[in-house]
């Protein structure tokens, strides 16, 4: 592995990647800082478009890079810099552009890498395999007997994928199996694979689609156009469905967080939230996803809420704040057991949620701003920072609601200073890999103190 090296801007990247970056590559899965990969020898490429446009359709940048206005006006959020619009990285990166390094958004630092790893658990898992004809299915899903939860994968089926799977069903083929889940608190199951399949049979029976591309005598035909052998078949087709349910450990419910992961597989992958939103739906995870979108909150962090990544931070915050004594590495797991145990507020109620998450993000409102959760020379959050910033806010309310504007900013401001010194002792707290136990605790230990009487 070559060697890492550091930027000004706190950013990482490999030497030997420094020495092959190309033409094209304008911080985009290379070196994850656009200003560097910029310095570093991306060319313009820009003269041949702007040689043929006239000179009052042109402007140039404050960096004396030329870019035809309307490229400029015409800025989409997935356009690479350098690629294509405005050819200086800097203005790209300034004036908008995601830089989408790896899987998260590169408005924050790394999300910890072991958070990506699993843990050591043996589960003993209660299954069972049972059946169901098709119109049955269809009428549970529409009583809401077997549901998709909150969040979901949108339905991506064309007709044509619907069709198939109808048409496959009357000609009795065989479909693979259904997961169901069962919620704990009534006696609904959700879906845990099958959402398309399952939707598409819905959508049939409601008469919202003719089938196309299928045998003559049933092609362009609606559920109630079928011949009744032909609806026969279908009703009668026989499902395979398998009924889950975690035995061990019984204080979480973790196995179904890694099915779901494992069994999602395809297309876009899930990102660790998304999945926990499906996994743990509930009353709490309506909240996070509420609080992700109050103001107080939104001005805060001024970065998009990529993928549930917001309502990831505030779940972090939450179960720092509550159940930091209980945190074993790694992250992921650690979200996952708070989360289901949480789920429809066994553990805390939502009004001291509420209390909690208002308090606290008044004095963050009123006293400051994304500049004093990243690190100093980097303007990305650094989620570690985040965290350990909250929970000493969290563990000080009554305290810090009596002090000035400027006593929280001074604070942060001399740990920001701290954790840029070579010599500082708990630098390493706040590295982007520092999720192990001591370094969690003592991190949130240290702002505790800090923003305290």
């Amino acid at each position: 592995m070559s060697e890492l090296q550091t930027c000004k801007h706190n950013n990482k990247m490999s030497s030997q990647l420094i020495e092959t970056l190309n033409f094209n590559q304008g911080g985009i899965g290379r070196h994850k800082c656009v200003i560097c990969a910029y310095a570093n020898g991306i060319k313009d490429g820009e003269n041949k478009l702007l040689d043929f446009e006239e000179d009052d359709k042109i402007e140039i940048c404050k960096h004396n890079k030329k870019a035809i206005r309307s490229s400029i006006e015409s800025i989409e959020i997935n356009q690479k810099p350098t690629q294509g619009r405005h050819k200086c990285a800097i203005c790209a990166y300034s004036l908008g552009y995601e830089v989408g390094v790896g899987d998260r958004e590169d408005d924050f630092d790394e999300f910890n890498n072991d958070e990506l790893q699993d843990t050591e658990e043996i589960y003993n898992i209660s299954q069972f395999g049972t059946s169901a004809d098709v119109e049955t299915i269809y009428k549970r899903l529409v009583k809401g007997k077997y549901y998709v939860p909150d969040f979901q994968r949108d339905y991506v089926w064309k007709d044509s994928q619907a069709s198939k799977l109808i048409e496959s069903i009357i000609m009795g083929l065989p479909i693979p199996a259904i997961f169901l889940a069962k919620n704990d608190d009534n006696d609904k199951y959700y879906i845990i694979d099958g959402q398309q399949r399952l939707i598409s049979i819905k959508r049939y029976y409601n008469n919202e689609f003719a089938l196309k591309d299928t045998f003559a005598s049933i092609n362009n035909k609606k559920y109630n156009e079928l011949k009744d052998t032909h609806r026969d078949r279908l009703d009668e087709y026989s499902l395979q469905l398998i009924m889950i349910r975690q035995e061990i450990p019984d204080d979480n419910n973790d196995s179904i967080y890694k099915i779901f992961e494992r069994i999602n597989t395809k297309g876009t992958k899930l990102y660790p939230q998304e999945i926990r939103s499906a996994s743990y739906h509930g009353e709490f995870n309506n909240l996070l996803s509420t609080y992700a979108n109050d103001n107080k909150w939104i001005q805060f962090i001024n970065t998009k809420n990529n993928r549930k990544t917001h309502e990831e931070l505030i779940l972090r915050f939450f179960a720092l704040y509550f159940d930091i004594d209980n945190y074993k590495s790694p992250m992921k797991h650690f979200l996952n057991v708070y989360m289901n145990k949480n789920k429809n507020f066994r553990l805390q109620a939502k009004n001291i949620l509420d209390d909690i998450f208002n308090r606290t993000f008044t004095i963050v409102h009123n006293q400051l701003t994304k500049e004093h959760i990243c690190l100093n020379g980097s303007n990305r959050v650094n989620t570690q920072l985040l965290d350990s910033i909250l929970v000493g806010i969290a563990h000080n309310l009554d305290y810090l609601e009596t002090k000035t504007d400027n006593f929280l900013v001074m604070k942060i401001s001399e740990l920001k200073d701290n954790i840029s010194d070579e010599g500082y002792t708990f630098s390493h707290y706040w590295e982007s890999r520092a999720s192990q136990g001591d370094n969690i605790k003592g991190r949130c230990n240290i702002t505790i103190r800090l923003f305290g009487n």
